[in-house]
């Protein structure tokens, strides 16, 4: 993936969370965009956890699909 579909999920008015699906299986949640940060060249993204703790390093090519859960409440 690129980081384009990425960096535009973060600059979302209003923000939407969402989950980057990896190809190890991992699901990492963004669930908001101040603990979210590509670098400059798209490569390399940075995900705090919500604690502010701990972080994942992601390679943004090894990030297999983005899914945005359905809002609280949606009926199907």
């Amino acid at each position: 993936m690129t980081a384009d579909p990425i960096r535009q999920l973060l600059r979302e008015m209003p923000f939407v969370p969402f989950d980057l699906h990896l190809a190890n299986g991992k699901a990492i949640h963004i669930h908001h965009p101040d603990f979210a940060s590509l670098g400059p060249g798209g490569r390399v993204m940075i995900v705090w956890a919500p604690t502010g703790d701990g972080f994942d390093l992601i390679d943004v090519l090894l990030v297999n699909n983005v899914s945005v859960p359905p809002p609280v409440g949606a009926s199907a």
